[in-house]
């Protein structure tokens, strides 16, 4: 994997009133912030070191670089979820307009531990800058000596031939899109993190039918069904956790059901296709009106709030899939199911721009 410094637009935090109001706008309100001259470039290419302290959970820590668009046409960058060509055209007309992009793609790879020991060494120096927002640090440091930027590319270069899209699949189609229309357009900007620094956590399902009690008789033939004392998530792989009636049960497919697989498995495909799918006839996930989800951090209080709304609901509460998994599935050329994922860390819009026209 090739990787490049760039010279970056960075914001100008003394100069930004209100950094909760700036960072969750700058995606429609770029060109009004850059007419501001909230933004300034950098005079020399420069690669970041970016570490994430959330409020409660771990550090993560990645590059933001360039790289070429080349590698996601050569599929070295593989995404893990079909595009959208209306979205796509979306991104290009913004991207297009704005000339430039104003959050990097977020890819993975697996881990290299020297390049777990080049970040460890740097994140020893002086931070550049430091922003804190929602209760979360955010740390830089601008790596721009020749020969440490060259160390990192060669790592990469050597050691980190494939990765993986975590987050920006329709930005990554739509840079495609233009370098395709205008060749001088052959970098993106990216940001690296490995398995390690990573993590996907439980995206979970809420569903609605009228003859919910019914339906819910089949989950015998499905599952081992073991009622539960206390809630709680699953603890591996295979086993969920549902709610339904004011009363939690552990659920564990049955090995007649896992015996039907011939790749890959993974509980979200299971639960799409034997309950979803042939008990609540829901077709599409994306789209059915009688699903909705509840993210990891609202745990299984969300699940009990968002099942007990409504009559004739039940909520399903996934184990997250792995890295691994998500890994391999897509090696096959495959894509996960819709809703599937929720990555850790988020990345902020405009925290790094890197303006297309200075290539």
């Amino acid at each position: 994997m090739q990787l490049y410094p760039f010279k970056a637009m960075l914001p100008k935090l003394e100069q930004i009133g209100d950094l909760q109001a700036f960072f969750p706008t700058v995606k429609s309100k770029y060109l009004k912030y850059k007419g501001q001259d909230l933004f300034e470039t950098t005079d020399i290419p420069s690669i970041y070191l970016y570490e994430i302290k959330q409020v409660g959970r771990r550090a993560y820590r990645g590059i933001i670089a360039t790289t070429d668009v080349q590698h996601y046409i050569n599929k070295d960058i593989k995404g893990h979820e079909a595009t959208i060509t209306a979205k796509e055209q979306k991104q290009l007309k913004m991207l297009e307009k704005r000339k430039a992009q104003v959050k990097p793609i977020l890819l993975t790879y697996r881990q290299v531990p020297v390049i777990d020991a080049w970040m460890e060494q740097q994140s020893r120096l002086k931070p550049s800058f430091q922003i804190a927002l929602d209760g979360n640090q955010h740390t830089f440091w601008r790596i721009q000596n020749t020969v440490e930027v060259q160390i990192l590319a060669d790592f990469f270069q050597r050691h980190v031939p494939t990765t993986y899209i975590a987050d920006g699949h329709h930005r990554a189609a739509s840079a495609t899109n233009l370098y395709l229309s205008n060749p001088q357009y052959d970098r993106i900007m990216t940001a690296f993190f490995s398995f390690k620094d990573l993590d996907i956590l439980d995206y979970n399902r809420i569903v609605e039918h009228p003859k919910m009690p019914v339906l819910l008789k089949h989950l015998h033939d499905l599952f081992k069904v073991n009622k539960m004392v206390t809630p709680a998530k699953p603890k591996q792989k295979h086993q969920i956790s549902f709610y339904y009636d004011k009363q939690w049960y552990s659920l564990k497919w049955k090995k007649n059901v896992l015996s039907k697989q011939t790749k890959v498995v993974l509980d979200t495909d299971l639960l799409n296709s034997y309950v979803l799918k042939d008990l609540f006839n829901i077709q599409d996930i994306r789209t059915a009106p009688n699903i909705d989800y509840v993210g990891s951090a609202e745990g299984t209080k969300g699940i009990e709030q968002a099942v007990d709304k409504a009559p004739n609901r039940a909520g399903f509460c996934m184990y997250p899939v792995s890295l691994d998994d998500m890994a391999a599935l897509v090696d096959l050329g495959e894509v996960l199911p819709p809703k599937s994922t929720w990555f850790e860390p988020r990345m902020l819009n405009g925290i790094t721009v890197f303006s297309i026209d200075l290539l």
